[in-house]
């Protein structure tokens, strides 16, 4: 068996291992057991931490009475809620409709505010009901204009007032045509607005520094005039604006009136990653030209000009599928490049393939969280550490250069 015949067995065995025992982890893709849902005690801290143990949910498929009912009065009189026992309700793509139940309780001696934070925004339709009257009911989702939210937050927020000895059932009707995540939290104000600025600081870090890095490779390319340069701030543009969709910062700042644009801009930034990565790529490894590595890349670049084409009028639930397995491949098929590169001799393909292996790890993550495998906050946060932290704008520069010095040498 050839070396990469080798390589590429070993990463389809760690992919198919690792598909394993995520499946295994998710509590909601086996077979869940029935019980009384209990009531949360909003006042006591503990309880609001482990708020998972209080929530219910019931997945209904199309067809059925509950898939079909628009309101809680419409769903059947004996349907059986199943309690999620403390573990985030993670589910691949499907189109069920998912009805989730909470009881809160205010056991304290003064009426008092709280918020319920569904914290994952990449929902189509969510409706929330905590009581009969029209201003009980939140109908949102990221098909529905930003302004439809009960909080101009990038998370879905509703306010819960309870009054001293009141118990209310909030109830919420979830569907989304991709993978559907249910992360809740019940806080007080204090508790949201701390999290918000810690997070605001550590998000413009992020994105700030991802914008410094592009402007610095752009910095490096009129200096030197290498164009790899270019490739690499292009690769740093596509992916900060890729995260910044994923984390609900497009549809509030950049297009809070165009839900379905919003929407398109994730697998469309998805597959600009793609294609600046194979440009730099491409460049970076000194590929030479008529190749069968090549030929391959030039492939690869004229299939991500087309998938962009396509993406602008595909369903998103398609656009992210095709524009995930179009970005794992590529990385695989330049991670083999690089290899043989670095075979050849070619010293700064070493370095690259360790970096790119970090790369491969995280966008892994990310596409196991796309399909519904994992939790949305561990994908998006390791992700986030690998784009910033694994690819440094002087690298090439270091890299070109240790080859230049050993080729003098």
């Amino acid at each position: 068996m050839s070396f990469f015949a080798r390589l590429f067995f070993l990463l389809a065995c760690c992919f198919a291992a690792a598909s394993g025992l995520v499946n295994a982890a998710v509590p909601g893709l086996t077979a869940p057991q029935r019980s009384e849902c209990p009531v949360l005690d909003a006042t006591n801290s503990q309880a609001r931490t482990a708020i998972m143990h209080y929530v219910c949910f019931h997945q209904t498929s199309p067809g059925d009475q509950a898939h079909n009912a628009t309101r809680p009065d419409e769903l059947p009189g004996d349907l059986n809620w199943t309690p999620s026992r403390g573990h985030e309700l993670v589910f691949t793509r499907t189109s069920s409709v998912y009805w989730v139940q909470l009881k809160l309780r205010n056991n304290g001696s003064e009426r008092r505010l709280w918020y319920l934070n569904l914290n994952y925004p990449l929902l189509d339709e969510v409706t929330f009901w905590q009581g009969d009257e029209p201003a009980d009911v939140v109908v949102t989702g990221d098909q529905h204009p930003f302004r439809s939210r009960a909080v101009d937050y990038r998370y879905f927020l509703l306010p819960v007032t309870l009054n001293s000895g009141e118990t209310r059932t909030i109830t919420m009707r979830i569907h989304s045509s991709g993978a559907l995540n249910i992360p809740l939290r019940l806080e007080t104000p204090a508790e949201l607005i701390a999290e918000s600025n810690q997070l605001a600081i550590t998000h413009g870090l992020f994105f700030g520094a991802v914008l410094v890095l592009a402007i610095f490779n752009l910095l490096l390319l009129f200096s030197s005039g290498t164009l790899y340069y270019l490739h690499n701030a292009l690769y740093m543009l596509a992916m900060g604006l890729f995260l910044f969709a994923m984390g609900g910062f497009a549809n509030q700042y950049f297009w809070p009136e165009n839900p379905e644009f919003a929407n398109t801009s994730i697998p469309l930034t998805l597959v600009l990653c793609t294609l600046a990565m194979t440009l730099f790529g491409r460049s970076f490894l000194d590929v030479d030209k008529y190749t069968r590595a090549d030929k391959m890349l030039k492939a690869i670049i004229w299939t991500c000009a087309g998938f962009t084409g396509l993406t602008l009028v595909l369903p998103y639930s398609q656009a992210i599928l095709f524009n995930t397995a179009l970005g794992l491949a590529t990385i695989f098929v330049l991670s083999v490049i690089a290899i043989s590169r670095w075979r050849q001799g070619y010293q700064p393909a070493k370095w690259y393939v360790l970096a790119w292996a970090v790369m491969a790890a995280g966008s892994l993550i990310y596409a196991a969280a796309a399909f519904g495998y994992l939790t949305e906050f561990l994908a998006r946060e390791s992700l986030m550490q690998v784009a910033i932290g694994d690819w440094r704008p002087d690298y090439p520069s270091q890299l070109r250069n240790g080859s230049t010095l050993a080729a003098a040498q």
